[in-house]
């Protein structure tokens, strides 16, 4: 069995907003404090564009890709912990 750390659960999550909303920005990344570096270095995004909030500040969008990655994103290595998220 593999160890599910909060790490992996936190990936997932980020991966399943990314593919329910269409994209992350670094304020993502921020609120579960986990460092873009390794998403960008193993290409599991890839920046996109641009997203306004409050009217003027702009954050860079991230989409998430899930074919041609150094690795498997997290939410195709750990098909059990999406499961056991969504509730199936």
């Amino acid at each position: 069995p593999r160890v599910v750390s909060p790490w992996k659960v936190a990936a997932v999550r980020l991966c399943l907003l990314a593919l329910d909303r269409g994209h992350l920005t670094s304020e993502d990344f921020k609120a579960v404090k986990m460092d873009m570096t390794r998403w960008l270095k193993f290409g599991w995004i890839a920046a996109t564009g641009w997203e306004k909030r409050e009217g003027k500040r702009r954050l860079r969008q991230y989409s998430l890709i899930e074919e041609g990655c150094k690795q498997q994103p997290p939410h195709l290595k750990h098909p059990e912990i999406v499961k056991a998220i969504l509730g199936g």
